[in-house]
């Protein structure tokens, strides 16, 4: 059971940071016992912490045995105590000690929808109190609206999480790593806003040679490896100016922003070098592939069709296939 209730708290992530929508609820909870102090405390494993608290009430670390509040979650009914000078069971705890002026406490349990206690919502007065069941009442009331914080934080983080899930899978090519072609686009037309007139774009198409043969021959597992080893060593010169997708099928593409004095074609040729060095295996299958690459440049202009720019570099790629494959290829129009 404690290790139940352990991890349904490691659930809410709760860190020791004071939050000012629970620290207004803590205040309320004093004001409506006619209490000097009220606060939060989470139990976990050997610690009893406080998570906020109102009208100055330290935030405090203690050892389970030595707080209140680890008893309070021992039972699920609320723990009252209207005169601690007359409780046996709790006076010697060090928060009733040190010529402690307190003289009641009341604290109501912080259970989630699954039925574990994670914590506490309690007062301490310096007076003795004679608490009534509709104090007793509202003090549960408020325990469940700090409960259901946890609970509406944690749903929004899950929420986070499932919406970076979504994104990666609308924006991230799943087999290689690659941006998605929508991805791509996208990051290019943010360029186009950005960058300068000055700024010179580089689009290079790439093609894997004879991928339909590497199918055909080792089988759909062997292509979608040779596309993951390709991924691997593109990825690498993604950067700020640099986008690379996988565009469809074996075709991949690379959007590089730069200055006129980039050598376009010896970047180009090094990336087509080294994708031609990798060696691939699969069930003690070794070989190596090539690919072909047309690139195509523009200025950064505002009439400027990304459209018409792959247009170009595609043509680029054809010629580069048809001539002997394994080389790059500019489209000079």
């Amino acid at each position: 059971m404690e290790l139940e209730r352990l991890n349904e708290l490691k659930k809410y992530e709760l860190d020791k940071l004071p939050e000012d929508e629970l620290n207004l609820l803590v205040q309320i909870a004093a004001e409506l016992c006619g209490a000097e102090y009220a606060y939060i405390s989470i139990v976990d494993e050997f610690t009893v912490w406080t998570k906020a608290a109102a009208f100055n009430r330290p935030m405090e670390i203690n050892k389970r045995e030595d707080d209140i509040c680890h008893y309070t979650i021992m039972k699920p009914e609320p723990l009252v105590i209207n005169d601690i000078g007359s409780n046996e069971e709790f006076k010697h705890l060090p928060v009733f000690q040190n010529d402690s002026s307190f003289k009641s406490y009341l604290g109501a349990n912080l259970t989630t929808p699954n039925g574990h206690r994670i914590g506490t919502l309690c007062i301490l007065s310096k007076k003795v109190k004679n608490f009534t069941s509709h104090q007793i009442q509202l003090l549960n009331g408020l325990a469940h609206q700090i409960v259901n914080n946890f609970e509406l934080k944690k749903k929004n983080k899950q929420l986070e999480e499932n919406n970076k899930i979504l994104d990666k899978i609308a924006n991230v090519d799943t087999l290689t790593g690659l941006m998605s072609r929508r991805a791509f686009f996208h990051a290019i037309e943010n360029a186009k806003n950005e960058e300068s007139k000055n700024s010179l774009f580089l689009l290079y198409f790439l093609d894997i040679d004879n991928f339909k043969k590497i199918n055909d021959t080792y089988g759909h597992d062997m292509g979608d490896l040779v596309l993951e080893k390709i991924g691997e060593v593109l990825l690498k010169y993604e950067n700020r100016s640099t986008f690379v997708a996988r565009f469809g099928g074996e075709e991949l593409c690379i959007f590089k922003i730069s200055d006129q004095e980039f050598d376009y074609l010896g970047f180009g040729d090094s990336i087509r070098k080294e994708i031609s060095e990798i060696i691939i295996s699969l069930n003690a299958t070794y070989f190596q592939t090539t690919v072909s690459i047309g690139v195509s440049k523009s200025q950064n202009e505002p009439d400027l069709k990304i459209s018409e720019l792959i247009k170009k570099s595609d043509i680029a790629l054809y010629k580069a296939k048809t001539s002997g494959k394994n080389k790059i290829v500019e489209n000079e129009t």
